[in-house]
């Protein structure tokens, strides 16, 4: 699944309100990061370390209870075994598990590769969670591991468990386990500390484990009752997997269920049935299905699949979406990486696992517009493990090159996923309300991946045509009534005030026909627009009644064709947008401001 979100500063989480629940004073001192809430082993190079790994089948704790129940790793190995994608030429490929299908069908082969924990998997925002809810995950990434003579292999397959500590749901929103999942963070911090008493600084940039490196033995134990503790007290829900048909194309698929034993295949988001995903070099269309994203907006959206195209990719400037020049073709991996955009709800599962390699190969480089601005304090991802080879699809795991080197990955998608989790572990379950400097070892890896910090506001500067001088001038009239009307009275100061994500906003007649609406705003261009529409859709419709190119109306009936309307009309600015306070929301500001007012 990984595929899975967030990008919020820690204050940007006190601000919007959520309690605070750190247990006690101890907590309040407590402060995790990214190699905190994500566990890699380093991959094994000899038949006595593929032996200490944890297997899926190892028992957890004295009830008896494994990592990959049996009879939902059957159901999703013969599920893989059993998925095809059909090229538009009409060859069918599927995952080839021969000849090692007879190890792959003991769960002692697969061996657990890495350990992420996330506070809300289905997306940190508040648009996120009042639309799908929270739902805390320990999630387990997996790797069959077939030993000949002294011979290592790691096969290029894995599999992706995710574990969820909810209530129950309401509708399509999971109502979130607050005090199981507390309980857990607590485990992690012990987990820091007796790292630490080991004399093992867990701080830095992601990447295999410190601890594990170095205590391999010792602290892989303390792992191990980690998962024992809390793995039976969740539920196995969701089940993902990439296979391969040597020597491709990759296949993606994924299964979820409600939490009682039971699954189904889920197909990726606005793929029009597809059960799977492939991606293949064979020639012909790289990507099959070529799905519908939606991670601009409820309309539009951007994927990897034109960066595999050689015609497309000579022209890394174009925009990516019909209508602005921004988004380009080079900005698609930064959005693609940045978990508050791209989500497993609205992008495939081949951008998840390779804006990386399409990054590197491509030799892309942005202003940093689109791409994921971590909080300050928390690390990023050691440089040295991104994936650089078209080969490797891993996100967070181990890659075996045909020369046989293994190598430790860790994908920049996967990196700001664990960052933004971080965040809000450290903001809603610890307290930690005061970002903090970036340790010194994660600097080098910041400099690189993000220059300079990317402003958390946007600009818009929409520009609409009027049908006629009369209608300029009873827009005129209409405008300076409302805007003349007291704060209390007017009804933008008041949608504006109640929404909290608004800068600055005015309006501009920039000659006889053309009226701007130029604003400074917090967070992402759909939600912005959305909460428009929810607030003072009828202003809106008042105004739109006199542009010539209107969308139809009303707006609350016509989000889609609205949205479309605003993007049209936006006039770009030209990159960078500059703001003195980078990191600040309105509602930090407005914080900052009573405590310092006190």
């Amino acid at each position: 699944m990984s595929t899975w979100l967030r990008r919020c500063a820690v204050i940007v989480v006190i601000a919007a309100g959520i309690v605070m629940s750190g247990p006690g004073a101890r907590a309040q001192s407590a402060r995790l990061d990214v190699n905190d809430l994500a566990f890699l082993w380093p991959p094994p190079q000899t038949p006595e370390q593929v032996n200490s790994l944890l297997s899926a089948n190892a028992p957890l704790g004295s009830g008896g209870a494994t990592a990959w129940p049996q009879n939902a790793f059957d159901l999703l190995r013969t599920t893989a075994a059993s998925t095809q994608v059909t090229s538009p030429s009409g060859l069918a490929f599927g995952i080839d598990f021969t000849p090692f299908a007879p190890q792959f069908a003991q769960l002692g082969t697969w061996k657990i590769v890495g350990i992420r924990v996330d506070p809300s998997a289905t997306g940190s925002d508040p648009a996120s969670v009042s639309r799908f809810g929270s739902k805390p995950q320990i999630r387990l990434v997996l790797q069959p591991v077939t030993v000949a003579g002294t011979k290592v292999r790691v096969h290029d397959v894995a599999a992706h468990l995710a574990y969820s500590f909810i209530t129950g749901v309401n509708g399509d929103a999971a109502i979130p386990n607050r005090d199981l999942f507390r309980a857990i963070v607590a485990d992690l911090v012990a987990l820091k500390t007796a790292a630490r008493q080991r004399g093992v600084d867990t701080a830095g940039p992601l990447g295999v484990h410190p601890a594990i490196a170095r205590e391999a033995a010792d602290f892989q134990g303390r792992i191990a009752a980690f998962l024992g503790k809390w793995l039976p007290q969740g539920r196995l829900t969701e089940m993902a997997f990439i296979g391969i048909y040597p020597p491709e194309p990759w296949i993606f698929l994924a299964m979820a269920g409600p939490g009682n034993g039971s699954f189904v295949t889920v197909a990726p988001p606005n793929a029009d049935g597809a059960t799977a995903q492939m991606l293949t070099f064979r020639g012909g269309d790289p990507v099959v299905p070529v799905v519908q994203t939606r991670n601009l907006d409820a309309s539009a959206g951007v994927s990897t699949e034109p960066l595999f195209r050689d015609e497309l990719a000579e022209s890394l400037h174009s925009p990516a979406v019909p209508g602005p020049s921004r988004p380009s073709l080079a900005d698609v991996p930064d959005i693609i990486a940045n978990p508050r955009m791209a989500t497993v709800r609205n992008t495939d599962c081949v951008s998840c696992h390779s804006e990386s390699t399409r990054r590197s190969l491509l030799d892309i480089t942005t202003d940093g517009r689109f791409a994921y601005a971590r909080a300050d304090g928390i690390s990023g991802v050691d440089p040295s493990l991104l994936p650089k080879t078209a080969w490797n699809l891993r996100n967070f795991g181990w890659f075996q090159d045909r020369a046989g080197v293994m190598s430790p990955t860790v994908s920049l998608r996967a990196a700001n996923e664990v960052a933004d989790a971080v965040a809000v572990v450290n903001a809603e379950y610890l307290g930690v309300a005061t970002p903090l400097p970036a340790p010194a070892a994660a600097q080098p890896e910041r400099t690189v991946m993000s220059p300079a910090p990317v402003p958390v506001a946007s600009p818009l500067t929409l520009v609409m045509t009027t049908k006629s001088p009369e209608d300029t001038a009873a827009l005129k009239a209409l405008v300076t009534r409302i805007q003349g009307l007291p704060q209390e009275q007017n009804p933008i100061w008041q949608a504006l005030t109640k929404l909290g994500t608004v800068h600055f906003a005015r309006f501009v007649f920039l000659n006889d026909r053309q009226l701007a609406v130029i604003t400074t705003y917090d967070g992402s261009f759909e939600d912005y627009i959305d909460a428009f529409v929810n607030t003072i859709g009828g202003v809106f419709d008042q105004l739109l009644s006199h542009m010539a190119d209107a969308p139809p109306l009303p707006v609350s009936d016509h989000r889609d064709e609205f949205l479309a309307y605003v993007r049209r009309n936006d006039l770009t600015s030209i990159a960078p947008f500059y703001s003195a306070y980078p990191r600040l929301k309105v509602m930090d500001i407005l914080t900052l401001d009573k405590q310092r007012a006190k």
